[in-house]
């Protein structure tokens, strides 16, 4: 993650709980993801959030449009008739697409 990456954390008292509320930001996919944990473990919280936001990344590199070596761009690249291996997360994601349309009528 690159410092212009962070867009911040924001640590808040929870006394319901005697925990704090800690949410932490980050950039991906052109928007803004933001997970929001009570924790009385602040390093325990951060490690979370950093595994979440790992999960995120990967799955933009696989799915980005904007990535050329992303599944998702090397599929738009094909010709009639090509074929290539994808991954898990492309292959659910067009399944998951192809359902909606049916279900939508297109």
């Amino acid at each position: 993650m690159s410092p212009d990456d962070e867009v911040g954390e924001s640590p808040i008292d929870d006394e319901r709980v005697g925990a704090s509320l800690l949410r932490y930001r980050r950039k991906a996919m052109a928007t803004v993801f933001e997970i929001s944990l009570i924790e009385d473990d602040e390093p325990s919280a951060q490690q979370a959030a950093d595994a979440a936001f790992d999960q995120i990344d990967q799955l933009e590199q696989e799915l980005s449009y904007f990535i050329p070596e992303s599944d998702v761009s090397r599929i738009n690249r094909l010709g009639a008739g090509q074929s290539l291996r994808i991954g898990v997360a492309a292959f659910e994601c067009i399944g998951l697409a192809k359902r909606i349309s049916v279900q939508s009528g297109g």
